[in-house]
């Protein structure tokens, strides 16, 4: 308790310095330097199933600085940004759990470093823009807005792609280019290329090596968005996804390597009624869906959808109340290498959020975890977990 207290009164200060300077005249109002930190703990609970039952903590700690390069003075359109962070707790997917999806998206490693840094330039009038960096590909790519108030991490990266390829994301990233362009109101594409391999925190502690392997190669990952608008208003988002990568990968039908792997997903978030015009209230659903090819991914295709309710009580109008599920189905060459993998493995949560002030959340919530592992020996687990989210930002 005594570091979690180090750290807060370290990110106030830091918050309180740029929320006071850094304005370069009067006539800007906005600032040339904006901090933001960001705080998660888990308290979890495994009552029944999994490896064992057992209780324990996860938290994580980011703090980060953008600077927008035309309040300084020097050009138009650019941003600098760079963000640490810090990692800790039990590793329940191994030791508590066994799922593969991850019921926690901040599980990690014990570690402190960097994370992401990059400069991205907005082009003809910002509807071109180009992005280069260490960057976190699900910060622009595989991202649906209704999933991410869930915590299971199949609502983050879809796990097609996260369990079967070594991408740029949360906790470990590498270098990459993105370019995005506004083709008209209702379309939108951006496409990413990456370098196929980061290492680990053994070799690589500070976060900030980028080394080329060639077996493992590099891949592109290419979104073109829908939007649905009603007036002025964006009612659906839906998006179509393709991947591609060039690395190494063994065929599992007969152990031979393959030169690639590829895939295709799609996201869609969707209002679907508003308690008043133009606002955030109401309910919204999304559903995600991906296919990879069987002979080289043993997770070859995934399902996952929810509900989520804001405003379900008049008094707790920025409150949200979700139920989402995540199914990711086994490869049946993988399937058939042992009479103990099971088909699919298939997460359901069901969560509150409740904002206590504009830079504090608490979420307690629930998961059922069906077939963790996919593996026949572990019985269903169910978790019980609360989560604080505490936000600094100027």
């Amino acid at each position: 308790m005594l570091k979690l207290f180090m750290i807060l009164t370290f990110i106030g200060f830091v918050n309180k310095l740029f929320s006071q300077s850094f304005y370069i005249n009067d006539s800007l109002r906005e600032k040339a330097f904006s901090f933001r930190g960001v705080v998660r703990m888990d308290e979890f609970s495994n009552f029944t199933g999994g490896l064992d039952q057992g209780s324990g903590y996860l938290g994580e700690v980011d703090i980060s600085l953008k600077i927008i390069t035309e309040k300084l003075g020097i050009w138009k359109g650019g941003e600098f940004f760079v963000q640490g962070m810090n990692v800790h707790g039990k590793k329940p997917t191994s030791n508590i759990i066994g799922d593969f999806q991850t019921f926690s998206n901040i599980e990690s490693d014990d570690h402190t470093s960097f994370y992401e840094f990059w400069y991205n330039q907005h082009l003809f009038n910002e509807k071109v823009a180009i992005l280069v960096g260490q960057l976190d590909m699900n910060a622009d790519f595989s991202v649906s807005e209704n999933a991410s108030h869930f915590i299971n991490s199949s609502f983050g990266v879809i796990p097609t792609l996260s369990m079967n390829n070594t991408l740029s994301i949360f906790p470990l990233l590498t270098c990459g280019a993105v370019a995005k362009a506004k083709v008209s109101k209702k379309i939108f594409v951006q496409t990413g290329f990456y370098n196929g391999y980061n290492g680990d925190f053994t070799t690589n502690p500070s976060a900030i090596k980028w080394e080329y392997k060639k077996e493992n190669g590099f891949y592109n990952i290419t979104e073109v968005h829908y939007f649905n608008m009603k007036d002025t208003v964006v009612t659906g988002t839906y998006k179509l996804g393709l991947f591609y990568h060039t690395g190494y990968f063994i065929k599992l039908s007969n152990g031979d390597t393959l030169h690639n792997n590829y895939g295709i997903y799609a996201i869609a978030d969707q209002i679907i009624f508003s308690k008043y015009p133009d606002s955030e209230q109401g309910l919204n659903a999304f559903f995600e869906t991906s296919y990879f090819p069987e002979d080289r991914n043993f997770l070859n295709f995934f399902i996952g959808g929810g509900l989520r309710y804001r405003g379900l009580f008049n008094k707790r109008k920025y409150d949200d109340i979700g139920l989402a599920f995540a199914t990711g189905t086994m490869s049946k060459y993988y399937k058939n290498q042992s009479d103990s993998i099971l088909s699919h493995e298939t997460a359901i949560e069901f969560m509150y959020k409740a904002q206590l002030h504009k830079n504090i959340v608490i979420q307690p919530e629930i998961q059922y975890i069906i077939n963790p592992g996919a593996y026949k020996p572990v019985n269903n687990s169910f978790v019980g977990m609360i989560r604080l989210f505490i936000k600094f930002e100027e």
